[in-house]
């Protein structure tokens, strides 16, 4: 899922028509979103939702039993290149909007933060 068609038209092209396990999904609303996902990938896209939160929550929604969301997220601090710093998330407020939920976090760079999330119980998902 993107909001940017022409990377989605990007992905499309390069992956070939092999790949039959791969949906891409152009929508900013998550209703659009049918079926569930086995790996959902957020890469510098939560900061551009009208409203993050929302949408954090209810992508879990999306998930199959044991499926993992990818979150990659601008730090919030001043850079050179990237998202505005007012459009900026958090990690405090990232975690919090991800409590209860199971997560690793790895370490990227000094720009991004790198999430692995999913559900405690996969059985919520079903």
């Amino acid at each position: 899922m993107d909001i940017c068609k022409k990377r989605l038209d990007l992905i499309r092209k390069k992956s070939g028509k092999k790949k039959k396990n791969l949906d891409l999904v152009w929508s900013y609303n998550l209703k659009e979103v049918k079926g569930k996902a086995d790996f959902i990938l957020l890469i510098t896209v939560l900061h551009e939702m009208e409203d993050p939160e929302r949408f954090f929550k209810c992508i879990f929604g999306k998930l199959k039993p044991h499926g993992k969301i990818i979150l990659i997220e601008w730090q919030k601090k001043k850079t050179e290149f990237g998202s505005k710093f007012s459009d900026r998330i958090a990690k405090s407020q990232i975690l919090k909007w991800a409590k209860g939920k199971k997560k690793k976090e790895f370490p990227l760079n000094d720009n991004f933060y790198f999430f692995e999330f999913s559900n405690p119980n996969p059985k919520q998902n079903a």
